[in-house]
């Protein structure tokens, strides 16, 4: 592995070198344009000049705002003139109708501003499916409370709202165009729609969103991405569209798969528009996958230098998936073995595509232009270990919270103002039972529990749930008693359609108490926001004493004297929940693995007492660990 002493010695001479050449945008020419990113004659060009469309991808929604250009400049040093990125639809219009491009510390506007000014260009993916491994794959789950949604299709339930939402996003996205002295070169629209051919295979729906972004006067290059294998299924949705490029994915088996990609769109350039230098974490795994150096060497050999193609590393920085926003199954941290880290470390990969760069420059694919020098590794800390103190019980929490009462159940994304994510408890008072049935299904996780006392876990939800009650839980027989129902919504599908189609969460099946049908709810949903967490300052805390397995919320405090760094917590001996610093959510952790440590970016610390708090839903463990690695397997 290259050291960062190697790496400054080895590119010494061309960092000399590079004061006196041309920024990106003075080499293109931005201030005068004739012409924009035009894919014809087997090669890019742009404003009229070759281009070689070196990029990678940048989530601007996995990385705190305080790193966007701090990352940037480390892209721009390993010699990539542009940045890939998609635009989640669900971050920018968590409610219907309510747009916020701008909030939440996801500015869109100020990212591609960071971007010009940080000497790039921007390929961006609007979606509006993204995948991503996000949360149902970028869209918003208020989709489903129409019980008859078709996404990704003409269906007037998906596609109106989706033009609705593309028409604003590109009010901000046309102002930032390249025909306008903006970074934006191209857009892709959807993301890999035929890679399922037996259901995706509606050219009526490309076309209508072609015909949505055209409309809005966007002028760059529109393209569309799908697995290689799949690029003649692709093709066959974007023949009658005026201009649109076909771009492929792929980490294997690159020269025969462009070489078949060429044949099929001959006379047209060729970008691999997702090059995979890994791949993502589930919870279960084994392992963190892995992608050898050799292999990522060979690969762009074949990508670059002997098909002349253009290329995206997905991911160049995989970064996180903070709060409840994985996609199903998908672990906190979205590291992928990228070029980056998740906290922004240099790796072999980042080294070796600098002396990509420098092969490019060689052999003229790609102009000699002026570049940063290298910005400083992150510094981390290890804090030590923090003895966890006090607690909430379920029922104090849900104090906090005002619950719907109705005579039935209802799925998350039927009720008003639930943001679709995190838990939703149902709660119903009974005398002592035998049997428990929810007669559908019911997804995801689902904990079963009488007086608090945890009766019945269901790891990944059910079609139908009988339950037999142990009758010691009862004390008394002419008692009522309190039960729970709680729904985690472990995150939906973001891939496969049919599927994602069925992401609705929660039940709104009947449930059975001996035979008889219970119509007496208060349903409760929550998924820690701010709001939240600051209210719990208003009731009393318990002093922890023991451990305790069930569904409580834990309170600690980390200090911090001197320096503050990088850190990763360890949760020694719990078991699955979500952490939260200073108010923040800083994502979900779990047992299983491989994920063993929660990465908190040093702007979220402060000097002083900084608050932690524990959402745990199993067994609690005593104290947790603030490390100065990460342990991702």
């Amino acid at each position: 592995m290259f050291s960062l002493l190697t790496f400054c010695s080895l590119f010494l001479s061309i960092a000399s070198k590079s004061i006196d050449l041309p920024t990106l945008y003075e080499y293109y020419d931005v201030n005068n344009v004739t012409s924009g990113l035009i894919a014809e004659h087997n090669q890019f060009t742009l404003n009229g000049k070759p281009f070689l469309l070196h990029s990678g991808s940048l989530h601007y929604f996995r990385l705190i705002r305080q790193y966007w250009r701090p990352t940037l400049m480390k892209m721009k040093a390993a010699g990539l003139n542009s940045v890939e990125f998609y635009i989640p639809w669900n971050l920018n219009e968590p409610i219907p109708g309510s747009y916020q491009f701008d909030s939440y510390g996801w500015n869109l506007t100020q990212f591609l501003i960071d971007i010009q000014e940080s000497d790039m260009f921007a390929v961006v993916r609007v979606g509006p499916y993204i995948c991503a491994e996000w949360e149902f794959g970028g869209l918003p789950s208020w989709l489903l409370k129409d019980p008859e949604m078709r996404i990704r299709s003409i269906y007037k339930g998906f596609l109106e709202p989706a033009k609705q939402y593309l028409e604003k996003l590109f009010e901000i996205l046309t102002e930032f165009q390249f025909h306008k002295g903006g970074p934006i070169i191209a857009v892709q629209f959807e993301n890999e729609y035929s890679a399922e051919p037996w259901i995706n295979n509606d050219p009526q729906y490309i076309k209508a969103l072609y015909d949505i972004i055209k409309k809005s006067g966007f002028k760059e290059l529109l393209f569309t991405s799908d697995p290689a294998e799949m690029a003649v299924y692709g093709l066959k949705m974007i023949k009658q569209l005026h201009g649109v490029l076909e771009t492929v994915n792929l980490n294997k088996n690159a020269l025969k798969l462009l070489q078949k990609t060429r044949s099929l769109q001959p006379n047209r350039a060729l970008f691999v528009s997702e090059y995979w230098p890994g791949w993502f974490d589930s919870w279960g795994d084994k392992y963190h996958h892995r992608y050898p150096l050799y292999q990522f060497n060979q690969q762009m050999k074949e990508i670059v230098f002997q098909m002349n193609a253009s290329v995206n590393y997905y991911m160049f920085i995989g970064a996180t998936n903070w709060g409840f926003y994985n996609g199903a199954r998908v672990v906190t941290s979205y590291d992928y073995d990228a070029p980056l880290t998740e906290f922004g470390n240099y790796t072999a990969k980042y080294f070796q595509i600098q002396e990509f760069y420098k092969q490019m420059v060689l052999t003229k694919r790609h102009p000699a232009i002026k570049l940063p020098s290298i910005p400083e590794q992150p510094r981390t800390k290890n804090y030590g270990q923090v003895n966890i103190t006090e607690f909430l019980s379920f029922g104090q929490m849900l104090s906090l919270i005002e619950p719907i009462r109705t005579n039935r159940t209802f799925y998350m994304e039927s009720i008003e103002n639930c943001s679709g994510l995190g838990f939703i408890n149902y709660r119903f008072v009974s005398q002592p039972i035998k049997n428990l049935t929810i007669s559908g299904s019911i997804q995801d996780r689902v904990i079963i529990m009488v007086e608090e006392t945890i009766v019945s876990i269901i790891d990944d939800g059910a079609d139908v749930v009988n339950i037999t009650i142990d009758p010691c839980i009862f004390k008394d027989p002419t008692k009522n008693y309190t039960f729970d129902i709680l729904v985690e919504n472990l995150g939906r599908e973001n891939y496969g359609t049919q599927a994602m189609n069925e992401q609705r969460k929660g039940t709104e099946s009947s449930i059975l108490l001996d035979g008889i049908e219970c119509n007496d709810f208060e349903i409760f949903t929550f998924d820690f926001n701010r709001k939240f967490l600051f209210s719990t300052k208003s009731i009393k805390w318990q002093t922890l004493t023991c451990e305790y397995h069930g569904p409580r919320l834990y309170r600690t405090s980390l200090n911090i004297e001197n320096e503050i760094a990088e850190t990763f917590v360890k949760l020694n001996n719990w078991t699955q929940g979500n952490l939260f610093v200073n108010l923040y959510n800083q994502g979900r952790y779990d047992k299983r693995g491989p994920q063993r440590t929660l990465y908190i970016p040093a702007p979220l610390l402060r000097k002083g007492a900084n608050l932690v708090h524990i959402f745990e839903t199993g067994t609690s463990g005593e104290s947790i660990e603030f490390l100065d690695h990460p342990i991702l397997e």
